[in-house]
């Protein structure tokens, strides 16, 4: 599907179309606005507004990098395969994090592991470092940055009738306030840009495509023609 523009001649250098009220991305969409242009189109919940086909592909032919940012549950979105089959650059998170329970929907017990290693095995992605332990999933919802401004008013109540508790709130505050967590996508993608070598990290990614999707092919071909 890559018939797109040259990536070095593309209008944008982000974009990100989707709902920015899950998880914690509207924080890292102020961050990324920063780096002009760009091209946002929020949807709603409902999606009774949204791109069609053409606008949408229009759009990603045009642009440089991704930010695949998670959602509420998931850190995998659609984003990054269409991504690839636009010749855009991916930014993806490094890792699925549990870590006050482990993840056991799959068949392996995972408990922070490189998500898209165990997904494609060795890839080039660039990927964002989320391991910061403010950005948590528990029971499948993240902790929002917002909950974090009511801590102060919490503080005397917690002194005075739990006063056991008060020195945890405080550790947990501290975990809390990350000095750039909300700026990784930002700062990748600025990364990257400023190296110069944006043709090659897309020509390795390209590379590394072509082939997954070739042997995931003759995968499921062997699989059905074994069955059938």
């Amino acid at each position: 599907m890559d018939n797109s523009i040259d990536i070095e001649d593309r209008k944008y250098i982000w974009s990100f179309c989707g709902f920015i009220q899950k998880n914690n991305r509207s924080f890292f969409i102020e961050h990324l606005k920063k780096i002009q242009p760009y091209y946002l189109f929020e949807t709603t919940a409902t999606c009774f507004f949204n791109l069609n086909n053409i606008e949408y592909s229009n759009i990603m032919k045009d642009t440089m990098f991704i930010p695949c940012l998670p959602g509420n549950t998931n850190i995998e979105t659609q984003r990054l395969i269409e991504s690839l089959e636009f010749g855009c650059i991916p930014i993806v998170s490094k890792f699925y994090k549990f870590p006050f329970r482990k993840l056991r929907y799959w068949k392996y017990d995972y408990h922070n592991f490189i998500y898209y290693d165990e997904l494609f095995g060795k890839n080039p992605l660039p990927y964002v470092d989320n391991s910061y332990l403010s950005h948590f999933v528990l029971s499948g919802y993240s902790i929002n940055k917002n909950y974090i401004k009511i801590f102060p008013f919490l503080f005397i109540f917690i002194f005075v009738y739990f006063k056991n508790l008060f020195f945890f709130m405080i550790f947990f505050l501290f975990l809390s306030l990350d000095y750039d967590y909300d700026k990784i996508y930002k700062l990748k993608i600025e990364e990257l840009k400023n190296n110069n070598n944006i043709k090659i990290i897309q020509s390795e990614i390209k590379q590394w495509y072509s082939e997954y999707k070739s042997n995931l092919k003759k995968e499921i071909l062997h699989i059905l023609t074994s069955k059938f």
